[in-house]
């Protein structure tokens, strides 16, 4: 059985991935409630097959955009 997204995305880059997007999240809401206007969070998680260290996966770019309207 697979693990739930969220249990796997707290694991990327030992927790970095996660911290980077609840801070954004923190940036988009800040920017609705100043403006008035909507905002958008986008993260895209690039996921490559680890060769080096026995298999698995590693996440090798996230990425993220705070757009807002």
């Amino acid at each position: 059985m697979s693990k739930p997204f969220e249990t796997t995305f707290a694991t990327l880059r030992r927790g970095a991935a996660s911290m980077e997007a609840t801070e954004a999240m923190q940036q988009v809401v800040k920017s609705v409630y100043e403006t008035g206007k909507p905002a958008k969070l986008v993260i895209e998680l690039t996921v490559k097959p680890n060769t080096k260290n026995g298999g698995g996966i590693r996440t090798t770019q996230i990425n993220q955009k705070v757009i807002s309207y």
